[in-house]
């Protein structure tokens, strides 16, 4: 799975520590990726593999152009209304909440899936006092929570832990501190507002705190963490201020719980492991499109793609090989230029948008025209045009298409004594006739003049051939 160019799409002014952030810190390990805010929707150009729009509380409509499109819908929970609408422009969607995922499905949103939120173990970590030189003492805090204090329900729990436990830090830190309050917290407790499985249970989990959470009814918590091994749960206000007394007073208890909890969460439930199951999901997708539009596999040239692989694997490599930070980030720099050499040498020498057209390929579909077109019906043409466009691995069904058949290409050493130019227009000449074209220009052999482009506009009737 090779990925040239992610296009994110998210507003980060409103919160420094919303979802899209750390998406883009992970896919920035995985592949090129630029971050584009909502009003640069319209600079967004049709050359990427992914677009990806993770969810930020806004309501925008998204480009009907760019494809493969994702959307990941993060509050269902809170305005599942506004998810709804905008899952309905995306080519695949997922939802971090289960209950979200399975309401957007019932609701006619097929190809949606639960895809939980999760940690960056390099902002939510677990801090080495003795290294991070922190001037207090290892546990400063006996209970913490950090967020917003709103809904009636968790309001009253925190007033009364803060009773009950005055030894407790209660609210809003920069996310770049959370970190510290939980690694100085001995325990972490968490109150969802509406049953959802929000970003707190995995930060506190990645920063090595016991979590005690509230219980959640069918919405996937028990899924990914197990009660009284990972994390602990409780079902009422009082059971959550007992279990705060118990695993204060019984420290290694505790400490073995947060420790399990922390290595599993890093295991399984990083931004990382998240993006990976996006970009696998993206290319179910395509390989999915493909097999429907008749064609064995993605519509990225193999060639290119398998040198594309060895890139991310030498950038991955790179990214771990040194602490000399000049030195890599000029290697990374050679290795991005090298990767848009290769995408232009692909497309046969020329920068513009035209998709990478495998030439071989269009060679000897080229080469064997005459025979193909000579009785064929304009139907059969159309066909044949459908065939030509998904051969060479591009997508008739999602947006316009338009390759430059290039004179080097159809030079005469292209063989067969086929024509040697591909002009196929939809300005007229059908049945008999276009297929007398295709014989006339083969008869002249010379193939000097450069063939005018194939187009399709996908007006959903396919291509319209001649």
């Amino acid at each position: 799975m090779s990925f040239a160019r992610i296009a994110i799409v998210y507003n980060a002014s409103l919160r420094p520590d919303t979802t899209g952030g750390y998406c883009l810190r992970a896919l920035q390990r995985m592949a090129e990726v630029e971050h584009f805010p909502p009003e640069r929707l319209a600079e967004l150009p049709a050359d990427h593999d992914l677009y990806l729009c993770v969810d930020d509380g806004l309501d925008y409509a998204f480009s009907q152009r760019l494809h493969p499109s994702a959307f990941w819908a993060i509050d269902t929970h809170l305005d599942f209304a506004r998810a709804l609408r905008r899952a309905k422009e995306f080519d695949f969607v997922f939802a971090a909440q289960k209950e979200g995922a399975e309401r957007l499905q019932r609701e006619g949103i097929a190809h949606c899936e639960w895809l939980p939120l999760a940690c960056d173990p390099e902002i939510h970590r677990s801090l080495d006092f003795a290294r991070d030189k922190l001037l207090e003492g290892e546990k400063r805090w006996d209970v913490a929570f950090v967020g917003h204090v709103f809904g009636e329900a968790r309001r009253q729990l925190l007033e009364q832990v803060q009773r009950r436990f005055p030894n407790s830090f209660v609210g809003q830190v920069p996310h770049t501190e959370m970190a510290e309050v939980y690694s100085r917290a001995r325990i972490v407790i968490n109150a969802s507002l509406a049953n959802d499985l929000n970003m707190r249970v995995f930060e506190a989990l990645s920063c090595g705190a016991l979590l005690i959470t509230n219980h959640l009814e069918d919405n996937g918590q028990e899924e990914l963490f197990q009660d009284r091994v990972h994390l602990v749960e409780y079902r009422t206000p009082e059971e959550a201020l007992e279990l705060i007394a118990y695993y204060l007073a019984h420290e290694e208890e505790r400490e073995r719980i947060a420790a399990a909890g922390h290595a599993e969460v890093i295991a399984k439930h990083t931004y990382r492991h998240r993006m990976e199951r996006l970009l696998a999901r993206r290319e179910e997708f395509v390989v999915s499109e493909a097999r429907a539009a008749g064609r064995p596999g993605s519509r990225q040239p193999p060639r290119l793609a398998e040198v594309e692989k060895a890139m991310v694997a030498r950038r991955s490599a790179l990214e771990q090989s040194s602490d000399d930070t000049d030195w890599v980030n000029q290697r990374l720099r050679e290795l991005r230029r090298e990767q848009e050499a290769l995408r232009v040498a692909q497309r046969g020498g020329h920068t513009g948008d035209a998709p990478a057209v495998d030439r071989e390929t269009v060679r000897r579909y080229v080469a064997g025209l005459p025979g193909l077109l000579r009785d064929a019906t304009d139907e059969e043409k159309r066909e044949l045009a459908r065939t030509f466009v998904t051969g060479i691995g591009l997508d008739p069904e999602t947006r316009e298409i338009e390759i430059g058949l290039r004179a080097p290409l159809l030079s005469p050493t292209c063989g067969g004594g086929g024509p040697h130019r591909s002009d196929w227009h939809n300005t007229g000449g059908t049945g008999a006739g276009a297929a007398a074209m295709h014989r006339r220009e083969g008869a002249k052999g010379g193939g000097r003049r450069r063939g005018r482009a194939v187009k399709e506009y996908h007006e959903g009737s396919g291509p319209s051939i001649g």
